[in-house]
């Protein structure tokens, strides 16, 4: 085990439980207690009472022939009651983190568990309990061996089913593809490794809405069937479809099914009854957002019933489940009705599978209509998802080039960056990254993120120490991630060139140029800045900006001269309220900052792209629900606006001029009590974005914050980014639907264009993802502030609190997202439409200035150790891609098998398809033996190899395709 994997595994270690540490959140002390039990009210006494107590038994089945009465009232009368079958499976949904911690997570699961096997062993010949989170079984396989190993007696013998297949039961809506691909790959692998099975149906019982990415993800890595019972959840419309063909932005399709939980079906059916009919014969339906699906009563046919109905039931959320009651009443169910009986999930599907030719097709996202506000509540975690999924395919990307350049697979860092991935996927679970868990829970997240940072810095100073460049005045080393050239913006801090450097009196380094490789010497200048107030979030230190041309997946060897004079070439021209780089030019209002006029030589003739006065500054809603308040945003909050003046305490000033770039910075208080608000505008030398920055000290509880956008496009859709592809929305709803997705969510932009396609707006975004958006007009949400939901009764955390009231006389916080606040965003004015040109042809302006904004060029520092050993880089491209319609995801090694290949996965960006050429610098493409596709859980697709060709390979990738390809190493 390399040094490396053991820190990692220390880090791991630790992060479970931190002894005498202040939570970040919560600024509780935490408690150690190994003796801390999961309490469990399922005693013997009560399985005994439910098993096995006849008056208990007498008293059941008066109770349950009473309801089988009801439901014959209510469903049967209706329906042949012989032909219906009802498919019995017990589950019990446990939340890894949400009104409890982690750690008494792995407790309930061991109770949980147990419990199943209990049931299992009881009922060998009818029990079948559904089991999904390989990250649960990991934590029993490390606490409880034992328990692990009748897990999987009762998985073979068939009492136990495992379902689902991602590691954790994420948010699925957030997460990148690349992440949301990991989780299915780490969730399978283990399922295979030590139950030899890999489950069919994917399980997301509670997510608050799914991506339209999903499909081809689950679809190209085992998955045959979805269910869930969130969208029965809605609060505006009644989502109809319960048996359908849920169709993703790629096309792909896959078998879902949609209905309540336990017996919810019986008590909603006149709600959701419509969805067990099939399609009359010879009938199409394609459902989306944009048709008004009340319509599908037309199109089914009433006098049939697709007869089988799944009754997945169990105590949940906390787990426990199900009790020792639920399986009794279950079972006299079963003793009083032939039409119901213990079935399995997998069965459930395969039985309905004959009417698949006359389910309905819905082709688009399956949006929550509630709990929108999980998309912007806790903003930190939000921001540090986002940079640790660019991270991770970055340094990924990074060190399996480093491994290829020195062919040696074992310096991968493969089980390093397993750990980081999987820690990352733990915090990307649905009460986690919707941030609605209570405060102890992200003390922990917290110091996951501190811990996941120094392991990637481990992963990046030990290549550091085997790179070198030309010449040994080389400092540092740029990598580029991104599968195109660039011209990039590029910090460099200070403490990349070695000593003390001195500072002027506003804190800034000594000019200076810099040099570096690419492949041919070049110099340029930069331009010093000072370091960013220590009390902001990730404040920057002192440094120089710069803008370089780097090539594609390029690594480029670099150095600074200090106090060196160098032809400044024209400076950005720029005053106290406007800033001009020859490409774009900003106007601000003198009285509130607001932009009042975006122009862009390129487009429209100039001519301003906004309308009104009020971009970019803040508006604040309400932020108050009776029901769910840190999940549910206020009803109807564009009605309750928050009085915020922008023209008070406002103070303007022209904060950096230069040739590389410019800034404007606005301060202000808004609200009450006032809280200071920072915006930053900066332009670039020839970049069209203006990046933004808004830092604030937030301490006003339940408000929404959000920064509008008043764009003169005049735009009836929307396109934004989801996982593996795009999708649009109308910006002019009609249908109910369609009215009630008024909070949307992108990941890393979203775009207005004219009707035509002749221009648009794009906001890019760094670290937020819920927007709004009415024609032309668009509002970023930045802050929401509800209270905190209580901790359950049971949790552990009582007896911190208790001891930090009796210590301290404090509490913890009872609002969240009060605090310091950032955030990064630009707007980008760009020629042509989101994803096309005015004449249909592939635009990729918006997706790769996107990818540039959230993959900053990464740094390496070269040691001054000599060794043979290292590798001279210039900044040759590496991996290059000759088609701008698609973009390297990940280049990692095949983690199915640890056969030393590697896996490249290419996805096509645009949504128009075509032939692609990949092509690898001449020192890749000697070390690859043969080419083939593989699934995104790395298995071979064929025996069929693609042909490799002198400098790389050909492939055709449908539109928003994300496709696998192994690299098979000499």
């Amino acid at each position: 085990m390399s040094i490396l994997i053991i820190e990692c595994v220390r880090t791991m270690k630790f992060s479970k439980i931190n002894p005498n540490r202040i939570g970040h959140y919560s600024g509780s002390e935490r408690l150690e207690d190994p003796t801390l039990e999961e309490p469990d009210e399922d005693t013997e006494e009560v399985a005994h009472r439910w098993h096995d107590d006849p008056e208990t038994k007498n008293k059941m089945i008066k109770e349950m022939n009473n309801k089988l009465k009801k439901w014959d009232q209510d469903i049967f009368g209706k329906y042949p009651h012989s032909k219906m079958s009802f498919h019995l499976v017990g589950q019990s949904h446990i939340d890894i983190a949400w009104l409890w911690r982690i750690e008494q997570t792995r407790k309930k699961s061991i109770v949980t568990f147990k419990k199943a096997v209990f049931h299992t062993n009881r009922f060998p010949k009818s029990y079948c309990f559904a089991l999904s989170e390989p990250i649960l079984l990991e934590w029993i396989l490390e606490d409880d061996p034992v328990l692990f190993k009748d897990i999987q007696r009762s998985v073979e013998k068939g009492g136990i089913e495992l379902v689902g297949g991602s590691y954790v039961e994420p948010d699925c809506m957030m997460p990148c593809g690349e992440a949301m691909t990991r989780s299915r790959l780490y969730g399978q692998r283990f399922f295979f490794k030590h139950f030899n099975r890999l489950p069919k149906v994917e399980w997301f019982l509670d997510s608050f809405g799914y991506s339209a990415g999903l499909p081809q993800i689950l679809k190209k890595s085992g998955a045959e069937y979805i269910w869930t019972t969130k969208l029965s959840w809605n609060l505006q419309t009644d989502f109809p479809f319960c048996n359908f063909y849920w169709e993703g932005v790629d096309h792909s399709q896959i078998q879902t099914g949609i209905f309540p939980m336990s017996y919810g079906s019986f008590d909603k059916w006149d709600k959701f009854e419509v969805g067990h009919h099939p399609l009359k014969p010879n009938v199409t339906y394609r459902g989306n957002y944009e048709r008004d699906y009340t319509d599908l009563t037309q199109w089914v046919e009433k006098d049939e019933i697709i007869p089988h109905i799944g009754l997945f039931f169990g105590l949940s959320d906390g787990g426990h489940g199900p009790t020792y009651e639920e399986v009794a009443r279950a079972n006299t169910l079963v003793e009083l009705s032939n039409t119901f009986h213990w079935s399995r999930v997998e069965t459930f599907f395969q039985k309905i599978e004959q009417w698949k030719d006359r389910f309905p097709i819905w082709a688009d996202e399956l949006y929550l209509e509630n709990h929108r506000g999980c998309f912007s509540v806790h903003a930190e975690v939000k921001k540090k998802n986002r940079e640790f999924e660019n991270k991770l395919i970055s340094t990924e990307i990074l060190s399996t080039i480093n491994s290829i350049i020195k062919s040696n697979s074992n310096q991968t860092h493969t089980e390093e960056l397993e750990i980081i991935w999987k820690t990352l996927l733990k915090n990307q679970f649905h009460d986690i990254l919707p941030g609605t868990s209570i405060p102890e829970v992200y003390d922990d997240v917290h110091e996951d993120w501190l811990s996941s940072d120094q392991k990637i810095q481990l992963i990046k100073d030990d290549i550091s120490r085997k790179l070198k460049g030309p010449t040994e005045k080389c400092q540092f080393v740029m990598f580029n991630s991104l599968s195109w050239e660039r011209n990039a913006r590029v910090f460099l801090p200070i403490d990349i060139v070695k000593g003390k450097i001195p500072l002027d009196n506003d804190g800034c380094p000594p000019k200076a140029t810099l040099t570096y490789f690419n492949p041919t010497k070049m110099t340029e200048l930069v331009q010093p800045v000072s370091a960013e107030p220590e009390e902001w979030l990730d404040a920057r230190s002192a440094g120089w900006w710069t803008i370089i041309r780097l090539s594609a997946t390029s690594l480029t060897p670099g150095y600074l001269s200090l106090n060196v004079e160098m032809d400044n070439g024209k400076a950005i021209k720029s005053e106290q309220y406007c800033l001009d780089n020859e490409l774009v030019s900003i106007i601000l209002d003198s009285n509130t900052g607001g932009i009042l006029s975006l122009t862009n030589v390129s487009v429209a003739d100039n001519a301003n792209l906004l309308m009104g006065s009020n971009s970019n500054l803040t508006e604040a809603y309400e932020d108050i629900s009776d029901i769910w308040p840190a999940w549910n945003l206020t009803s109807e909050y564009w009605n309750h606006p928050i009085e915020l003046s922008n023209s008070q305490d406002v103070q303007i000033f022209l904060r950096d001029a230069g040739p590389i770039f410019a800034t404007i910075e606005v301060q202000r208080t808004l609200g009450n009590p006032k809280n200071s608000v920072t915006q930053r505008y900066t332009l670039f030398k020839g970049r069209k974005e203006i990046f933004l920055d808004y830092i604030a000290e937030w301490q006003q509880p339940q408000v929404m914050l959000k920064v509008g956008l008043q764009s003169a496009t005049n735009a009836n859709r929307c396109t934004t980014d989801v996982m593996f592809g795009a999708i649009e929305h109308s910006t002019v709803p009609e249908t109910p639907a369609d009215k009630a997705r008024f909070e949307k969510i992108c990941h890393k932009f979203y775009d207005l264009s004219t009707l035509s396609n002749e221009w648009g707006i794009a906001t890019l975004s760094q670290d937020k993802y819920a927007f709004s958006v009415t024609n032309g007009d668009s509002s970023l949400t930045m802050l929401r502030s509800p209270p905190y939901f209580p901790a359950s009764p049971e949790a552990w955390v009582h007896e911190e609190r208790a001891k930090r009231k009796e210590k301290y006389g404090t509490e913890v916080p009872e609002y969240s997202g009060l605090g310091p606040l950032r955030s990064q965003y630009a707007y980008l004015s760009h020629k042509g439409g989101s994803l096309l040109t005015q004449d249909e042809k592939p635009n990729p302006v918006v997706r790769r200035a996107a990818e540039e904004f959230n993959q900053p060029v990464q740094l390496l520092k070269i040691t001054s150790e000599r060794d043979e050993e290292k590798t001279q880089v210039v900044g040759k491209s590496l991996i290059e891609i000759d088609s701008a319609i698609a973009m390297l995801s990940a280049l990692k090694m095949n983690e199915w098998k640890t056969n030393g290949n590697l896996v490249i996965r290419i996805v096509e960006i645009l949504g128009v398809g075509g032939k692609i050429q990949v092509k690898f610098n001449s020192i890749i493409q000697s070390k690859i033996k043969l080419v083939r596709e593989v699934d995104l859980l790395e298995r071979p697709v064929s025996e069929t190899t693609i042909e490799k060709e002198d400098s790389g390979f050909t492939i055709t990738l449908t539109p928003f395709e994300a496709k696998s390809i192994e690299l098979i190493i000499y």
